[in-house]
């Protein structure tokens, strides 16, 4: 990857954050479910679990060192990727797969603005929990990309709390499947494009969790990105 002297001074910017797992069917979803911003859904727990790969999708061309994104949390500290990062150039997407499935827990995705686009221009990630909507940025390029989201696996109803609740709905969309009307995405805890008999037994399995009260902590993991990004990469043109 090589910058390209172009008349570009715009910085490219994060168009939606993604969630999604290796072990969904394909006819749950193709590409991903697509957190909400902007109108107070942010925070909302996502009631999968089995989730274990963040995608972020840019409005441009970008190089994404190795690194650049981090994902933090409060039952588990931070969470590891393994294989790097998969980018597919036609969507402007990258994908990070996780070691192993998120439980329940306040996460926090930390994406270093040494991301940039073929001019060199740097990532414009401003972002307000809860307040901002997509894309990304204040229109300067520059600037980190971090966005608070929760799972709480089996909160089909996203309370908050996994309870009795939750399981009722479960119950009542039972032997129902994608295009039927009281089949919903979120009682399909596991992502098989299917309301089953495992998907009770797992809002069962998950009853009494709820979220942790406090809040993940901002690393310093990010300060890292910048010395690795103008080693392999160069100083931007």
């Amino acid at each position: 990857f090589t910058f390209q002297l172009l008349d570009d001074t715009v910085g490219p910017t994060v168009e939606s954050v993604m969630v999604s797992a290796s072990e969904w069917a394909p006819s749950f979803s193709e590409h991903g479910y697509v957190i909400p911003a902007g109108d107070g859904r942010q925070m909302e727990p996502l009631p999968w679990n089995n989730l274990d790969r963040i995608s972020i999708v840019f409005s441009e061309a970008v190089a994404v060192p190795e690194g650049a994104l981090s994902l933090r949390g409060v039952n588990q500290a931070s969470y590891s990727t393994i294989d790097g990062v998969a980018y597919d150039a036609a969507s402007h997407t990258a994908t990070w797969t996780l070691d192993g499935p998120i439980g329940a827990d306040k996460l926090l995705i930390e994406l270093s603005d040494q991301i940039r686009d073929l001019a060199g221009n740097r990532l414009d990630g401003q972002w307000i929990d809860a307040a901002s909507s997509y894309p990304s940025g204040d229109g300067t390029p520059g600037g980190d990309f971090q966005f608070r989201f929760s799972v709480l696996p089996g909160d089909v109803n996203q309370s908050g709390d996994t309870i009795i609740n939750d399981l009722i709905l479960v119950r009542n969309s039972l032997n129902t499947g994608i295009g039927d009307a009281s089949y919903s995405i979120f009682k399909d805890v596991d992502g098989s494009g299917e309301i089953l008999a495992n998907d009770m037994a797992l809002v069962r399995s998950f009853l009494s969790t709820t979220l942790p009260e406090s809040e993940p902590a901002v690393s310093d993991a990010l300060n890292a990105v910048v010395a690795q990004y103008e080693t392999t990469m160069g100083p931007a043109p």
